[in-house]
Parts: structure tokens; C-alpha cells; sequence
């Protein structure tokens, strides 16, 4: 897991100075490298904060970011066993995040900033 992590912050590093020879502005620059930034920190987080890092992927991807997407992504977390998971994907499941993947109409609430 170290392993991916590393490679994601070395890449993002690349990424940021090639786009600084093409005269990007910083904005242009950090949008072109969020994904990259929000995998990381999604990868980076303690099972008790995952939840907060699947609002922010959620946000920013809309519906194509579901439930599978979540189960995926927990896998690739080797430092986190099965039953953490299940619990991960539950307190997301409480705090209405993942069951808001499956309508156009969460997403809209989402991006309000709303969860109900």
C-alpha cells in the first residue's frame, strides 16, 4: 500500500512541474492533478476518516463514483481487513453516502451540500 502511495505523491510531483513548463496557472494545475491528490488521501486515510474522503471523490466524480467504485477501492487498502471494510461501507451507508449513489437527485444533493 506504501508502495501505490509513493508512486501516486511521485507522480502528482511530475505531473505539477510538467505542467509549470507549459504555463498553466496554479488553478489549472491543481485541477489537472486533483484526482491524483484525492485518491491518495483516500488511500492516506485511517478507516475512521475514509468516509469523509468518499464524500469528497463523490463530489467530484458525481454518479459514475459508486458503491462498486467504494468496494474496489477498499480492496486495493491491503492495511484494512474484511470486517473493517464492511464497517467502513456501513458508516457510509449511515451518514447517507452511499445510498445516495444510486439517484440523479442525491448527487444533486450532494453537490448543495446536503445529505437528506
Amino acid at each position: 500500500m506504501e508502495e501505490l502511495n509513493e508512486k501516486l505523491r511521485n507522480e502528482g510531483v511530475l505531473l505539477k512541474e510538467a505542467f509549470k513548463d507549459v504555463s498553466l496557472g496554479k488553478s489549472a494545475i491543481e485541477s489537472s492533478t486533483k484526482v491524483m491528490d484525492e485518491m491518495l488521501e483516500f488511500f492516506e486515510a485511517s478507516p475512521e476518516m475514509i468516509s469523509l474522503s468518499v464524500l469528497t471523490l463523490r463530489k467530484s466524480h458525481g454518479p459514475g463514483f459508486n458503491v462498486n467504485t467504494v468496494t474496489i477501492m477498499l480492496k486495493l487498502r491491503v492495511d484494512i481487513d474484511s470486517s473493517e471494510r464492511k464497517s467502513i461501507l456501513q458508516a457510509c451507508k449511515e451518514v447517507k453516502l452511499l445510498c445516495l449513489f444510486n439517484s440523479h437527485e442525491g448527487t444533486r444533493k450532494i453537490q448543495r451540500g446536503k445529505t437528506r
